[in-house]
């Protein structure tokens, strides 16, 4: 798996620095043998392919590894035109059929942990009911496939299973009328599960309709009898029934590609782009300009005598700090600038005046 997402990492890496999309100058076509007929992609179906075989890794661990799974299919259908390839796969109706079904694989997950845990029954039934419903929409999306009659028999199942633990909510409510109508319902649910479990030849898939049915056969048995002996409640009917929405607790986990830990090193670190080199050349050209411009200005200065008027001679660096004099010139400057304290602040008054006067002048 973690190979898997690598390699799709390094395939976006190559495509931002080289134009090998379709209609770009290096388009690189690709031949894939799709049920013995031949095709010719682009780059683009390339990378989406792998994108798309990837999830074959990860349907192999549960809940988490269910969630990135449907990511695939949801960025292949939503951000490409790989439909236009005329690979079967790659239709909108399949690709959000695959979305549905391992994001609802990933809700089973929780179903699961939820009836361990023992949640409350309000909350386990919100579950099985999207699962219920998300079921039935997997199978409208199919026109014809073998799994028609597996997403009809799961729908069965999760519906009994929400019925159940909404039969469960009214027991503990004292409503024991409301309770047997919501086993009746899972019953149904459970027959018509069996009735298509008939042509199904997976034994697992039987063993879990026929456990189901034990449970919901065994609690209606016994609501029924209570109601007839103990309580005489009214039975509403089915279509009276108050059915909770579903909830849907999952999403896909997106592929971040730019992730260090996802892509690895990059193998293409080492090329640098035309465009990029060309920017660094005139930058270096530049920065020799300026250095060029700098040292001679320093040149310039040192043939006209400028640092013999500093007198900088006068000043000794090797004498201590303490014997260390200054030049004459120098100490006088400082002395009479020290004798006028006032010398500066009214410079800069001065200033400010002449700057309100050319303002002035200027607006006049």
């Amino acid at each position: 798996l973690d190979l898997a997402k690598r390699y799709y990492a390094q395939l976006l890496l190559m495509k931002s620095r080289f134009p090998m999309e379709e209609g770009g100058s290096l388009q690189v076509p690709f031949i894939w043998f799709v049920l013995f007929i031949s095709f010719c992609f682009c780059f683009l179906f390339y990378y989406s392919f792998i994108l798309f075989h990837s999830i074959l890794f990860s349907i192999k661990s549960a809940f988490t590894h269910f969630q990135w799974a449907a990511y695939p299919f949801q960025y292949i259908r939503n951000n490409t035109d790989a439909s236009k390839y005329s690979a079967i796969d790659f239709d909108s109706s399949s690709l959000t059929f695959y979305t549905n079904v391992f994001l609802a694989q990933a809700q089973e997950c929780i179903l699961e942990k939820s009836l361990v845990d023992h949640r409350k029954n309000l909350v386990i039934a919100k579950i099985a009911i999207y699962l219920r419903d998300i079921y039935k929409l997997c199978r409208e999306i199919l026109e014809s496939s073998e799994f028609l009659r597996l997403c009809d028999i799961k729908s069965d199942i999760y519906g009994a299973i929400a019925m159940i633990e909404l039969g469960e909510k009214a027991d503990q409510d004292k409503k024991m009328g409301l309770r047997l109508s919501y086993y009746q319902v899972a019953a149904k649910h459970v027959k018509s599960a069996l009735k298509l479990c008939e042509k199904d030849k997976r034994t697992t898939l039987k063993q879990a309709v026929n456990f189901v049915n034990d449970i919901v056969t065994a609690k209606e048995t016994n609501a029924q009898k209570e109601n007839d002996f103990i309580y005489h409640e009214k039975i509403p009917r089915h279509d009276e029934l108050d059915i909770v929405e579903g909830v849907c607790m999952v999403k896909a986990i997106e592929l971040d590609p730019t992730d260090p830990s996802i892509a690895g090193d990059d193998l293409f670190s080492g090329l640098i782009p035309m465009k990029a080199l060309k920017s660094v050349s005139f930058y270096s050209e530049e920065k020799a300009k300026l250095k060029r411009s700098v040292i001679e200005r320093v040149e310039k200065k040192n043939k006209d005598e400028y640092l013999i008027s500093l007198q900088l001679d006068e000043i000794h660096i090797d004498e201590s700090v303490d014997e260390m004099k200054l030049p004459d010139m120098l100490l006088e400057r400082s002395a009479a600038f020290t004798s006028h304290p006032d010398s500066f602040p009214d410079l800069l008054d001065k200033l400010q005046r002449v700057l309100v006067i050319i303002f002035l002048s200027l607006l006049l």
